[in-house]
């Protein structure tokens, strides 16, 4: 079969043309593996993601993150800045007079790494950590210059320079400090005998009832409970190492802290007592006799030991056991 000239010269443009098809799916595949963009690149926020009409990306770290992420771009090429000195921010969004990041967080540190995505572009992430400890309410500001580059528009230019243009995009980065966390409900003592318990972990907050006032006066005292009495009176540093301070507001009561846990257990006591007027002086004085036990009130306290009880009060109830047998049976040799 014969085919014309026109026939033939037809043929040959659409093989010329499938030929640059084919080249240009090969091109696409090379610069855009499967799957798409990288993946990674794609969950860390970017200045493309800015919803149009935006003056910045706006970031957020606060206590539920450990670090926070961005990218300039995922599809342009993009220089940061500040870029020197090294490490620096700004902390206004003028973005001028950039400040050494560890001036503003002493231990922040300011990295960056390259995504897995093949050329033309190899976007850049960059992760902002910042100690939780450390943490105050701070803006911090980046800069990201984006250049974009367009094919020539045919008839328009001649060559093949690509066109390219600039743009801004600012990052805002606004650090929340954690959240203070709430006082514990305070114990209140008001009549009666309250019990409570302290430890390294768990400081006690109390209080004495209204227009009562806490005995011993001074904080580095208590009164040892370990015959059960609370009665005498000793230094606190004596029985373990711990620390009553008074809460600011004073209505607020007293905050009781252990600095170290005790080798055994340990019990000792605060009394809340209603002052009176002493019937000789003008002066106020803690009320006595046949009222007592309505105008105070017994707050025992007990922290345990690392190895239990002690072996000092082991041994005398140990010694009172046996005196006690020993006085039992005296009274029994007596009557035979």
């Amino acid at each position: 079969m014969r085919l014309s000239r026109n026939s033939l010269g037809f043929l040959g443009t659409a093989a010329a043309i499938s030929a640059l098809f084919a080249s240009l799916i090969s091109e696409i595949s090379y610069c855009e593996p499967a799957g798409g963009k990288d993946e990674t690149a794609k969950a860390v926020p970017a200045c493309d993601s800015k919803t149009q009409g935006q003056e910045e990306l706006l970031l957020t770290l606060d206590s539920s993150k450990a670090e926070i992420s961005f990218l300039c771009s995922v599809e342009h090429s993009a220089v940061l800045e500040p870029a020197t000195p090294p490490d620096s921010v700004y902390l206004t969004k003028e973005c001028a007079n950039p400040t050494v990041l560890k001036a503003v967080f002493p231990n922040a540190s300011f990295s960056q790494s390259s995504s897995e995505q093949k050329s033309p572009v190899t976007p850049i992430t960059y992760t902002l950590k910042v100690p939780l400890e450390e943490r105050k309410q701070q803006d911090l500001y980046y800069l990201c210059k984006i250049t974009k580059q367009s094919s020539p528009v045919l008839g328009h230019r001649t060559g093949s320079d690509p066109l390219e243009t600039t743009t801004t995009c600012r990052v805002h980065i606004a650090v929340i400090p954690p959240k203070e966390p709430e006082a514990p409900t305070a114990t209140e003592c008001t009549s009666g005998s309250v019990t409570a318990t302290v430890s390294l972990s768990s400081p006690l907050a109390f209080k004495c009832g209204r227009e009562m006032v806490l005995k011993p006066e001074s904080v580095t005292d208590v009164f040892d409970d370990s015959d059960g009495k609370c009665e005498k009176r000793v230094a606190l540093k004596s029985l373990l190492e711990a620390e009553l301070e008074q809460a600011q507001p004073a209505r607020d009561g007293y905050k009781l802290q252990v600095k170290e846990t005790p080798g055994h257990d340990v019990a000792f006591c605060y009394r809340c007592v209603k002052p009176a007027v002493s019937s000789n002086t003008d002066s106020l004085s803690p009320t006595r006799g046949a009222d007592t036990k309505n105008e105070e009130c017994l707050l025992k306290i007990s922290v345990k030991g690392s190895a239990g009880a002690s072996a000092a009060r082991g041994a005398v109830w140990t010694m009172s056991a046996f005196m006690a047998w020993q006085f039992s049976y005296g009274l029994f040799s007596s009557w035979m």
